[in-house]
């Protein structure tokens, strides 16, 4: 058995982030993670996607730049979700129909929406935009915080 996962292991692990093959054959990929996630660390999905950046080597920028990327492969870290779902934050969305658009007519996601289902340990309602990595959704300063409309996917201002 052990054999067996030694061959596999380039496919079912995530060690590999040569991503270039995949965006040569067209695929689109939207990466989820929550960053409350106690069973796999929310930054072994940052690793991985930094590590794609890197290694995207032909035309898009320089290696590790955010635009070598942005055109096949987005990253969605989710505030508050556990692991693929439950917590705080919000954790009910539609990554297929964004994909499916991206895909089928070249529209990439720029945020997808996101709604926290009320539950009796976190009982308020609300909905915020998943921002692609490493933005993150900012409240606007106006209209009702509970909506994602007021919310804007912004680069992490590092003196907050």
């Amino acid at each position: 058995m052990l054999e067996a996962g030694e061959r596999l292991s380039d496919v079912l692990n995530g060690e590999n982030a040569d991503l270039e093959p995949f965006k040569r054959h067209g695929g689109k990929l939207l990466h989820y993670h929550g960053w409350s996630d106690i069973s796999v660390s929310p930054l072994a999905s940052i690793d991985f996607f930094e590590r794609a950046q890197a290694a995207i080597r032909y035309g898009y920028g320089e290696p590790g730049d955010l635009g070598a990327t942005s055109d096949f492969y987005r990253l969605f870290m989710i505030p508050g979700m556990h692991h693929c779902t439950g917590g705080p934050g919000t954790d009910t969305f539609d990554g297929l129909t964004p994909l499916v658009k991206w895909v089928e007519e070249g529209v990439a996601p720029e945020n997808i929406v996101a709604t926290h289902v009320p539950s009796s340990a976190f009982p308020l309602s609300f909905t915020r935009p998943l921002c692609p990595y490493p933005e993150e959704a900012v409240y606007s300063v106006s209209g009702d915080p509970t909506a994602a409309a007021n919310f804007v996917c912004q680069a992490p201002n590092k003196g907050r």
